[in-house]
């Protein structure tokens, strides 16, 4: 068991050989591991497509905190999670808000050239050919009662001999092309014109993802009692989102709804969503123009 943990070990050791990377960089890429003298240049294609994304929070943004241990910025619900008991000891925050963003998205063809098996290429090779090839004699000699310091000799000298043969390819020039997906933030506030349908009835979205209060009394309705979908609209296009059982369960957790039993009593142990994210297609350049959000 010893003698092929030995084993194991020393292929691991041989595998971080220049040979064995190079293999695995063409067997993986199809390219060695680097090339030399880089570079690009990107072309846009036509067909820019102009996408307005509404994200429809039902209790509220998420709270952005600081985590203690690593300083990092980390995304929270704005409430804390259901609880076990029917109805939570303090309220939390249960206004509807919605977040906008407006993004472009295209193509754009890269052209790249570059050097493979140039100058660097070859000092690289000739560093590791003697490098590996020293290792590999003290490995063999050192100490042959454990062949797996032998082996392991064996392995790096074979991956020396793989490298030397590659310090003669011969270097050349290559050119490639491929095309790319771009995704452009335009503006993140709502523009005007966009509205939510809640219950039936049409609320505007100010620049800010406000609805006001005739939108929380709506939403309640929507939530309470109405069957129809909520709406998102801006001129002529829209979406519909579909209240589930859950969904209404989560709002009156959140809530802390008085029939909240009631309206959780079909949905024992599903999780509803706390927001939705909907995307309209718009006429491209037509929401360049930021709106005033209001203080």
């Amino acid at each position: 068991m010893k003698r092929a943990i030995g084993i194991v070990l020393t292929m691991a050791v041989a595998s971080s050989g220049c040979a064995f990377t190079w293999g695995a960089s063409q067997i993986g890429q199809g390219r060695p591991p680097f090339d030399e003298n880089a570079r690009s240049e990107s072309v846009p294609l036509p067909g820019v497509l102009e996408s307005l994304i509404v994200n429809v929070h039902f209790s509220g943004r998420p709270v952005v905190t600081q985590s203690s241990s690593t300083g990092s910025a980390q995304q929270t619900p704005s409430a804390p999670p259901f609880p076990a008991q029917p109805f939570p000891a303090q309220p939390v925050n249960t206004e509807l808000v919605v977040d906008c963003q407006v993004v472009q998205s295209g193509r754009e063809k890269v052209y790249r050239a570059a050097t493979r098996y140039g100058k660097g290429w070859k000092y690289v090779t000739a560093t590791m050919f003697v490098l590996e090839g020293a290792l590999a004699a003290l490995y063999i000699l050192s100490d042959e009662s454990k062949p797996q310091q032998v082996i392991g000799g064996w392995l790096l000298a074979a991956d020396a001999l793989g490298t030397g043969a590659l310090f003669f390819v011969p270097s050349r020039d290559v050119y490639e092309t491929k095309v790319n997906t771009t995704l452009t933030p335009v503006r993140s506030d709502c523009p005007e014109g966009l509205t939510l349908e809640l219950a039936g009835r049409q609320v505007a979205v100010e620049a800010n993802g406000e609805i006001g209060d005739l939108g929380a009394a709506l939403l309640k309705e929507q939530m309470e009692r109405s069957n129809t979908p909520v709406r998102v609209s801006l001129g002529q296009n829209s979406a519909d989102v579909f209240i589930s059982g859950a969904d209404r369960c989560t709002w009156a957790r959140r809530t802390q709804h008085p029939d909240l039993q009631m309206m959780c009593s079909q949905s024992a142990g599903m999780i509803g969503r706390l927001n939705v994210e909907v995307t309209l297609a718009v006429p491209l350049g037509s929401l360049i123009g930021p709106n005033e959000i209001p203080k």
